[in-house]
C-alpha cells in the first residue's frame, strides 16, 4: 500500500510496526493515527525520535490540509527517510 504511485504526499498509519517499517523502505512519511496499546508509543518514536512524521491532529479539511502540508513542505524529514530506508536495507 505505501508503494502505491498514488501515495506522494504520505501514508496515514495506525504506527504498528509492520506499516511503519514498509513506509520507511518506501521513502513516504508518516501521518500517524494511533487508536490502541502500542500504536501510541511507535507514533510518539515517528515523530518526536525520528522526526519522519507528524501525528493527526484532527479531521477536519483545515487539519488534515495543515497536517498533509507538514509533511510534504519538511524537506529534512523526506532526507531523514532515505538516510533510513538506505540503512534498513543495509541490514535486510
Amino acid at each position: 500500500m505505501a508503494s502505491s504511485e498514488t501515495q506522494g504526499c504520505g501514508f496515514i498509519s495506525h504506527t504498528r510496526w509492520n506499516s511503519t517499517m514498509e513506509t520507511i523502505q518506501c521513502q513516504k512519511p508518516l501521518l500517524c493515527y494511533p487508536v490502541a496499546g502500542d500504536q501510541f508509543v511507535s507514533c510518539k518514536f515517528i515523530v518526536e525520535v525520528r522526526k519522519i512524521g507528524v501525528k493527526i491532529s484532527g479531521f477536519g479539511h483545515n487539519d488534515v490540509e495543515e497536517d498533509v502540508k507538514k509533511v510534504t513542505d519538511d524537506g529534512e524529514m523526506n532526507a531523514r527517510l532515505m538516510r533510513l530506508s538506505k540503512d534498513h536495507g543495509r541490514r535486510g
